[in-house]
């Protein structure tokens, strides 16, 4: 339905003799200038529409910014991990030289109490 039509059938509606309560009850949504102005801007959109010889022209910028996306996530995983890797070892080294210590502290204590005993 063009937006003409739509017009002139919104008019005529509003034009008909009758109980003009019920009228104004049914009509109270419809706006004439936005039926207009819905309808064209549509009918516009679709004659307007993008017109490329190529459609690859479209989907190849954003399919380099994913994939280029894709490695900025596959960098920053990587980074992570061996960080994760870096300051597991660092905890594993400072739990042996804890256990050593531990060990250590023990040996001494043992030998205080041996020469306190004797």
């Amino acid at each position: 339905m063009t937006a003409m039509h739509q017009k002139n059938k919104v008019q005529e509606i509003a034009q008909q003799p009758g109980d003009q309560d019920d009228d104004d009850e049914k009509n109270e949504d419809v706006n004439p200038t936005t039926l207009e102005y819905e309808h064209t801007v549509g009918k516009e959109d679709r004659q307007e529409g993008i017109e490329l010889s190529n459609p690859n022209e479209l989907a190849n910028p954003l399919i380099s910014a994913t994939k280029h996306l894709g490695t900025i996530v596959d960098d920053y995983v990587e980074a992570t991990l061996l960080q994760g890797d870096q300051e597991l070892q660092e905890m594993q080294d400072k739990t042996t030289l804890l256990e050593k210590v531990t060990k250590n502290f023990q040996r001494c204590k043992a030998r205080q109490l041996y020469y306190i005993w004797m």
